[in-house]
C-alpha cells in the first residue's frame, strides 16, 4: 500500500457530469526509473468498475463524507479518505514503462521521498472527438483542448488549459520559461492526422489504399 501523504487521489471524469460507461484514457511514458518512493503513479485499483462508482456516488450523496455537493469541475477529489487510505497503492516503474489508466479511476502522482532521483514523465490523454457516449458538449471541450495543446507546441508556451478543461493558474512567471530554446515539431503524416492539421482518411479510401499496396515479395 502506498500513503501518498499529502497528495489526495482524484478522478478526472466528474461521475454526475457524465457516463461512466464512455470514460477518457489517460497514460504516463515513464523517462526514467521511478521505484517505490519516487512518487511516480498512485491509483486505487478496481475504482472503476460501476458497482463500486455507484455505491461511492450514493455515499457521496447521502452527506458520508461531508459535504454532499455534487462537484461541478471535471477534476473531482476523492471524498473517501479513509477507503483511499486503505486501498492506495503506489506503483513502480521502469524506464520506458507505459502505464494507462481509466480516468474514473481515482489517481495521482505521489510525494518523491528518494534525494537525487528526478521524476520524469511524459503525460498521454485521449480524447474522442465522437461515439456513442460524446456528447456536443463533450466534443466542443475536447476540440477547445487540442487547440489548447496544439498552440502549446507549437510556441514553447505552457498550456493555458488543462486537459480536463480547467484554466492553468499561476503560471505568469514561468510561462515562457522554455519559449526561447523551443522548436515545433516537424509533424510525421500520423502527427499531422492526430493533431487534426490533415483528416483522416475514410473507410473507403483507406480499402483503397491498402488494395494498391504490391504484394510483399
Amino acid at each position: 500500500m502506498g500513503t501518498n501523504e499529502g497528495l489526495p487521489v482524484h478522478t478526472d471524469w466528474n461521475f454526475w457530469k457524465r457516463s461512466e460507461a464512455y470514460p477518457e484514457i489517460q497514460g504516463g511514458i515513464c523517462l526514467a526509473d521511478c521505484p517505490v518512493g519516487g512518487g511516480g503513479f498512485f491509483c486505487i485499483p478496481g475504482f472503476h468498475k460501476p458497482q463500486v462508482i455507484a455505491d461511492y456516488k450514493r455515499r457521496f450523496e447521502s452527506g458520508e463524507f461531508g459535504d454532499n455537493r455534487i462537484p461541478h469541475s471535471m477534476f473531482v477529489s476523492f471524498a473517501d479518505k479513509e477507503y483511499a487510505r486503505d486501498h492506495v497503492i503506489e506503483v513502480p516503474l521502469k524506464k520506458g514503462d507505459l502505464v494507462v489508466w481509466n480516468s474514473c479511476l481515482p489517481h495521482n502522482g505521489g510525494q518523491n521521498t528518494i534525494p537525487g532521483l528526478w521524476r520524469l514523465q511524459a503525460f498521454v490523454r485521449f480524447l474522442a472527438l465522437d461515439g456513442p457516449f460524446v456528447t456536443p458538449e463533450i466534443a466542443k471541450d475536447h476540440r477547445f483542448y487540442r487547440k489548447v495543446a496544439f498552440a502549446a507546441m507549437q510556441s514553447g508556451e505552457k498550456p493555458t488549459h488543462y486537459s480536463t478543461g480547467n484554466a492553468v493558474r499561476g503560471q505568469a512567471k514561468t510561462k515562457d520559461r522554455e519559449k526561447e530554446i523551443h522548436a515545433p515539431p516537424v509533424l510525421t503524416p500520423l502527427g499531422r492526422r492526430i493533431w487534426g492539421v490533415d483528416k483522416w482518411p475514410s473507410k473507403a479510401a483507406a480499402d483503397r489504399a491498402d488494395a494498391e499496396q504490391p504484394a510483399s515479395q
